[in-house]
């Protein structure tokens, strides 16, 4: 059965009578054929109603109007702001009068009609071949299909475009998931073009190269996320602000990894960078061994967070390993921690599949939950056992130096769970 889901919310113009704390209540009501919908009304006097629409058998719905008011039980309200998810309609018309409107998990829309009323817009438009915004709507346009704000300067979201797109002339800036599950191949963004918001190019799982401007100067490290075909990234040497070496975007001057990109699967950094950035591997899926050349100090809060790495070669210089580290790094293998590290942040191996790790002599502090669940072995250096937090996880075997057994025990108790303390020989 072909279907379209709207949810609405709306706000009441009588009192209901709903006292000054904080109640709620839900109430079932029939709007039309096969409309079953629910009111979540709360003490500041709006209520919240969702309804599903069913088309008739098997037909395809050929335009579906979301009202500018309703009346139930003799009160009546306003639509002030709708939540639509639709499939197989051919046109979708918002009424005036509504203010918000968020999209979500469209199929085969034709037409989606956006009001002048509208001030907040969001969704997921890449399956709606034409949106209409109202020419008297003082906060959005359409450009090509394009959602852009009205002055022009900021991309919003996108519906049916061509594989190869081009953004549109003057934008300077593309909001979060605004090409989320776009299936373009190609995008090409204008000079104009100053910053890339977290995500913004989310799932879009057949972009496979993507140019853009010389004068973009910000671009969020989860901008690519789940962007798994993508294979070239380009910026042009005028731009003053960033670089691509490799597959990787730097400051100009290569001090900061910014974004792993597509980064080659053996990555050596280069000996100019300094740090990178908190999360600049987020979702990277081509980088499989990292080595840092750099006499870096502090491995930065969440560096290669949620990557495919494998292997990590760290500098002799590095003594801190920031928290989150190597959070979510399911594919993790080996670290070889340097004789020089004092410190490892809370989380830093948080949800690794590393199955082994040695902790150097001169550590002093492992901050809470830094430990895996996949460790099945861990060794102690040191003759002074170091500042444990507790882990909350058990560890198969942990072999700490013989006369500092009785230490060790001790600093573990209520911190860190083993089968098994061993003592070196």
């Amino acid at each position: 059965m072909k279907k379209v889901r709207v949810l609405c919310c709306v706000m009441m113009i009588c009192c209901l009578g709903i006292p000054g704390n904080v109640q709620a209540m839900e109430k079932e009501i029939l709007l039309g054929v096969g409309t079953v919908t629910k009111i979540l009304y709360s003490y500041e006097k709006t209520a919240t109603l969702s309804y599903s629409f069913l088309g008739p058998g098997n037909q395809e719905v050929e335009e579906y109007t979301i009202p500018p008011q309703i009346n139930v039980d003799g009160t009546r309200y306003f639509v002030t702001r709708v939540e639509i998810s639709a499939t197989n309609i051919k046109k979708i018309h918002i009424s005036e009068g509504v203010k918000e409107v968020k999209v979500t998990d469209t199929k085969n829309v034709g037409e989606l009609y956006i009001p002048s009323t509208v001030t907040s817009f969001e969704g997921e438009l890449n399956e709606v071949r034409k949106i209409s915004i109202s020419q008297e709507n003082e906060n959005y346009m359409s450009q090509d299909n394009f959602v852009c704000s009205k002055n022009g300067e900021y991309l919003c979201s996108v519906g049916v475009i061509p594989e190869k797109a081009t953004v549109p002339a003057g934008i300077k800036g593309i909001r979060a998931k605004a090409f989320n599950n776009s299936k373009v191949t190609h995008i090409t963004c204008p000079d104009s073009l100053i910053s890339v918001e977290e995500n913004a190019f989310y799932n879009c799982d057949k972009l496979e190269k993507i140019v853009f401007g010389k004068k973009l100067k910000t671009i969020d490290a989860k901008a690519f996320y789940r962007t798994r075909a993508l294979e070239k990234i380009k910026i042009p040497k005028k731009n003053k602000h960033l670089r691509v070496t490799k597959g990787a975007i730097y400051t100009k001057d290569r001090k900061t990894l910014l974004l792993a990109g597509v980064a080659p699967e053996f990555f050596v950094l280069p000996k100019t960078t300094k740090e990178i950035r908190e999360n600049a591997f987020w979702g990277n899926v081509s980088a499989k061994t990292v080595a840092i050349r750099h006499k870096m100090k502090m491995l930065s809060r969440r560096a290669f967070a949620g990557s495919e790495i494998e292997n990590v070669i760290l500098p002799n210089s590095m003594k801190v390993i920031g928290e989150q580290a190597f959070y979510d790094c399911n594919n993790l293998e080996k670290v070889k921690l340097p004789s020089s590290l004092r410190a490892i942040g809370p989380e830093a191996f948080r949800d690794c599949s590393i199955p082994k790790l040695v902790i150097p002599k001169n550590v002093e502090m492992i901050g809470e939950g830094a430990l895996c669940n996949s460790l099945e072995k861990i060794v102690f250096k040191g003759k002074v056992p170091p500042d444990i937090e507790k882990q909350g996880t058990t560890i198969g075997i942990v072999k700490v130096p013989k006369k500092s057994y009785n230490k060790y025990k001790a600093e573990f108790k209520d911190k860190i769970y083993y089968r098994e303390l061993v003592k070196a020989k």
